[in-house]
This record gives structure tokens, sequence and C-alpha cells, in this order.
């Protein structure tokens, strides 16, 4: 049995949206945002694949917009998806 080399790296982890708020202060204060999408994994990935690697990419992603966004944002990078794990959408989570 061979096993055919499709990347170089592959990135099993975390991705996230932080949002900042554009005032400083507290939270309760802020009425606009601006969105970004981050962590340790998907952030070296991209690194990586904007080096020239190959890169793939496994995580568990809501299925709503959250998790369209993060996904779209890896693959735009250079991050090819290998697995997603789609789960429910983030607002439904912790609803019995």
């Amino acid at each position: 049995m061979s096993v055919e080399k499709h990347e170089d790296v592959v990135s099993l982890g975390e991705t996230m949206l932080y949002f900042l708020g554009e005032e400083y202060g507290l939270l309760r204060y802020n009425q606009r945002f601006e969105k970004f999408v981050g962590g340790t994994e998907s952030n070296t990935l991209i690194s990586l694949a904007k080096l020239g690697f190959k890169t793939g990419w496994v995580s568990r992603l809501g299925a709503d917009e959250f998790g369209i966004n993060i996904r779209n944002f890896v693959h735009g990078h250079g991050g090819r998806l290998q697995r997603r794990l789609c789960g429910r959408p983030a607002y439904e989570l912790g609803r019995g």
C-alpha cells in the first residue's frame, strides 16, 4: 500500500472570529465592531501557505455564517480544507 503525499503541513485546531470595538472602553458602550479571523493554528497555516508550502486544514466549524466566514477566510489565504466537522449553528449551542 502506497501513501501519496498531498500536503507539507496539516493544521488541526481551533480558528475563531473575534470582534474589536471601534471605541475604547466598555463593551456596552460600543456600537460598531470590526471582525477578524484568528487562531494560532490557522495563522501558522496561512503563513506557511504564503511561503509556498502545500497546506491542509482540519477544524470543527459551526454550520452558520460564522463557520462559513472562517472557512472562506482560511481557504482564501491558501489553507486547503481537509475535513470540516460541522456542528449546529453557534446560536443553537446550549439550547436543550
